[in-house]
């Protein structure tokens, strides 16, 4: 038999990976982003002037429901077809900070969610939603 490479292990994980992202959707990793306006810029009404922070909020615009449908559902399928914008989902950043070990993260992450898969069972301890706490 044959061994796989790591990205070759990947591309055979395509649900896992769905899983994966779908996780980070729902809860991820990072709250914010914070970037400084490097030029006076108009966001529709909002004035944006150079020098200032914005801080965008990752985990309400992957809950957006104009960006996504049902966006409370945990729903790894939506993941399956690749179409997602890098405008919407975003867990590793976006722009000229993004962060530079998310591929080698996912594939981690991706192979790991498989092995731990394959040996365990997961279940709620409770049926109580978890309380998420961005701090």
């Amino acid at each position: 038999m044959a061994l796989l490479r790591p990205a070759e292990q990947l591309d055979q994980l395509p649900y896992t990976r769905a899983v994966l992202f779908e996780a980070m959707r729902m809860r991820p990793p990072a709250a914010l982003l914070i970037r400084k306006i490097e030029r006076d810029t108009c966001l529709k009404d909002y004035e944006l002037k150079a020098g200032s922070l914005a801080m965008f909020s990752i985990y309400n615009i992957h809950h957006h429901p104009e960006l996504w449908e049902k966006p409370e559902n945990f729903d790894p399928e939506r993941f399956i077809d690749n179409k997602i914008s890098k405008y919407t989902f975003f867990p590793f950043g976006i722009g000229s900070r993004f962060c530079i070990g998310n591929q080698f993260a996912t594939l981690e992450l991706t192979l790991l969610l498989s092995m731990l898969a394959q040996h365990f069972d997961f279940s709620l301890c409770s049926k109580q939603e978890p309380e998420i706490d961005m701090a």
